[in-house]
């Protein structure tokens, strides 16, 4: 199973040829990995009985998904340079 998700998250950060890792696409899926773990944490905060901005945080939600858009933009732009199989 490792080994299945390990070829998934690879073929996703690379580019047609399999083995160079686009940049782009490593920022843009770390950053909606930090989205994730954020809002997770928010949600161990509100359980134990902190106190939680939703405001602030929906604020970084958008601009962290703006640039997440804008890194996808550019991937698009770029792949139609890259080579064919």
């Amino acid at each position: 199973m490792w080994n299945s998700i390990k070829k998934l998250i690879k073929d996703c950060c690379t580019g047609i040829d399999g083995t160079t890792y686009d940049p782009a696409r490593v920022v843009g899926y770390g950053s909606a990995v930090a989205l994730v773990l954020t809002y997770a944490f928010a949600l161990v905060i509100r359980a134990i009985g902190g106190q939680f901005d939703a405001q602030a945080a929906g604020i970084g939600a958008a601009a962290l998904l703006g640039g997440v858009a804008a890194v996808g933009g550019g991937v698009a732009l770029k792949s139609k340079t890259e080579p064919t199989q």
